[in-house]
């Protein structure tokens, strides 16, 4: 917010803005047109992106007010982000000194580049609960495993992840049934005086109707054991 805050000027504004709120490369950013922008679908085009290929991002619904102001501002033409003369899209040197030029205005010590807006956009989806998969489509990779190295995933993610077996509708434990149910294993152990070890197989064995109950299981799954 800083940054954003620190442009002075309508148009740096809405291209760090629009950098950000896509999550777009930097010569994917700077080639955009006034019909990339789907206002009906909220979604931008990105045309011939990398690798040649076309894809949507997201359009934020406050970049889409801030754009609406730019256009009646700048009224731009082929290019959304043209150099000074309107005939050519703006560069993608000057979008990165446009960069620096507000980070440091606004006091901002860490950053590497323009493409920081980018990886704050990946990374801020993946935080707010958004797949890999969807976000490796917006991001444009051609590979899952590119995704997958470019996010840092951060502790509040992981800390925020339920285990799969907290998902399953399964009774609660009844101390009085003592060890009916165990299978042979943890029967021996409670003979011999260990600790009964909970097993796999003893959950399945205990728990199997109730899972029958809410999941297909087929005659062949049943006689497994």
């Amino acid at each position: 917010a800083r940054l954003i805050d620190a442009a002075l000027n309508l148009k740096h504004r809405v291209l760090m803005m629009a950098a950000y709120s896509t999550g777009l490369r930097r010569f994917e950013l700077v080639r955009l047109t006034p019909r990339d922008i789907h206002s009906d679908r909220m979604l931008v085009r990105v045309d011939q992106g990398k690798g040649r290929k076309d894809r949507y991002t997201l359009l934020s619904e406050r970049l889409l007010i801030e754009l609406r102001t730019y256009w009646r501002e700048y009224r731009p033409q082929r290019w959304l982000f043209a150099n000074q003369t309107r005939t050519k899209p703006m560069s993608r040197d000057t979008a990165g000194r446009i960069f620096y030029r507000l980070k440091e205005r606004a006091g901002i010590i860490h950053g590497h580049g323009i493409h920081t807006l980018r990886h704050s956009f990946a990374t801020h989806l993946l935080e707010m609960g958004v797949d890999v998969r969807t976000i490796q489509v917006l991001m444009g990779h051609s590979s899952l495993n590119t995704t997958v190295k470019y996010l840092h995933v951060t502790q509040k993610h992981i800390e925020g992840t339920q285990s799969p077996l907290d998902m399953l509708r399964l009774p609660e434990t009844d101390d009085k049934l003592g060890h009916a149910g165990m299978s042979a294993v943890a029967q021996d152990r409670a003979a011999s005086g260990q600790r009964p070890r909970v097993e796999l197989a003893d959950i399945f064995m205990r728990y199997a109707d109730a899972y029958g109950d809410t999941h297909h299981v087929s005659p062949a799954q049943r006689n497994v054991g």
